[in-house]
């Protein structure tokens, strides 16, 4: 185990305390998934930017899942295009050359035949089948010694043992992971949606706290689904920067709420733009403003900025939550994710990503994530999305 705090290396064994600085380790890296305190650090370091910015849990818990699927992460169309095309030069070369007799040729080629399969299941599966070239030597060892008649078992036998592992951990057990290394290294940079919580009071908050969120006149309203998020734009000074009034559906904090209002009756024209996760509740979000009486939005218009289906269809590797149990997946089509119960947060890239589209297209009133915000901002992707 590496100490992140004085990069000293001790063994297991040695217990979970630094022998050289005293440091608390608060995972155990031999408990799946495997997750050291150093590894944990320096992905918080990454999307932080060094402490730069400030993030959410979600954003935090996007970064883990992708580190935990990378490794049955499907290959692309390229690369199954190429693995088959080595499939047939391979048996060209031994049919063609006459190397081997025919029947030692057949179980040479089960190998590469094999995997070559097994890139295009990758494909169609979502990486699950990526595992068995892990297995490859096995496979080798395997179809070489055995008759054509009884090879085929092999496969099948080794198809179904490898299907017996979870291509993703649980999703309680990455929390598991943040929360343990939290409650003993505080992530003061992590929000949790109640930064601004004394803002929500009666009581007056102090005239740095009105200046920074209120003295100003902003040019639009952002209305975001979450209270975290709120917490990340605000504390990132994403308000200031763009001159956007930001509150969440949720009315927080309540006197960003209040001034909404007042800037609504003052300037009735004033652009108000929303943004949400892919999810069923996010996509209702327009509709459940439209009908709460209290925002006073009747016949105002409102620009979706999204997370929608439509806009994150071209993303390879997308983040997806369950919103019923105890799983994450990655890609897939969003409108069936939508529909089975699973949500794409709006927040699984990290902060310098996100607030970049956010401001293109709160500035454009184009929507995140869509091709033509791309093209106008000059980017071919958004990696850090998906």
């Amino acid at each position: 185990m590496k100490c992140p705090q004085c990069n000293k290396n001790q063994k297991y064994k040695e217990g979970m305390v630094c022998h050289g600085c005293a440091y608390r380790f608060a995972l155990d890296p031999k408990k799946t998934p495997k997750l050291s305190d150093v590894a944990l650090k320096k992905i918080i370091d990454r999307i932080s930017g060094d402490g730069e910015y400030h993030f959410t849990y979600n954003q935090l818990t996007g970064q883990l899942c992708r580190r935990f699927s990378t490794s049955s992460a499907p290959l692309s169309l390229g690369g199954c295009i190429w693995m088959t095309l080595i499939t047939f030069g391979i048996g060209y070369c031994l049919f063609h050359f006459n190397l081997f007799s025919v029947s030692v040729t057949q179980n040479i080629m089960a190998v590469p035949t094999l995997i070559s399969i097994s890139c295009w299941l990758s494909l169609l599966q979502g990486g699950k089948w990526m595992k068995i070239l892990t297995f490859t030597p096995i496979c080798f060892g395997l179809f070489f010694i055995m008759p054509e008649a009884i090879w085929v078992i092999g496969i099948l036998l080794l198809l179904h043992w490898l299907s017996l592992f979870d291509s993703h951990p649980a999703l309680s057990a990455i929390h598991d992971k943040i929360d343990a290394y939290h409650a003993i290294h505080p992530i003061s940079n992590m929000v949790t949606g109640n930064a601004f919580a004394h803002l929500n009071s009666k009581k007056t908050a102090s005239e740095s706290d009105n200046h920074e969120l209120l003295d100003y006149a902003p040019d639009k309203i952002l209305i975001v689904e979450r209270n975290d998020i709120v917490d990340m734009l605000l504390l990132n000074r994403f308000h200031l920067e763009n001159k956007i009034l930001i509150v969440s559906q949720d009315k927080y904090p309540l006197k960003a709420f209040k001034a909404c209002q007042q800037y609504l009756k003052r300037f009735p024209d004033l652009k108000i733009v929303l943004m949400h996760d892919a999810s069923t509740k996010g996509l209702s979000m327009k509709k459940s403003l439209y009908n709460d009486p209290s925002w006073n939005l009747a016949g105002k218009p409102m620009t979706d900025l999204g997370l929608r289906p439509d806009h994150v269809k071209h993303l390879n590797a997308s983040i997806w939550i369950s919103s019923s149990d105890d799983k994450f997946i990655s890609g897939g089509k969003p409108t069936e994710n939508i529909e089975n119960g699973f949500i794409m947060p709006i927040d699984t890239a990290p902060p310098k990503i996100m607030l970049s589209t956010i401001g293109g297209a709160a500035l454009l009133g184009l929507p995140l994530l869509s091709q033509e915000l791309m093209a106008s901002q000059k980017v071919d992707s958004y990696h850090g999305f998906g």
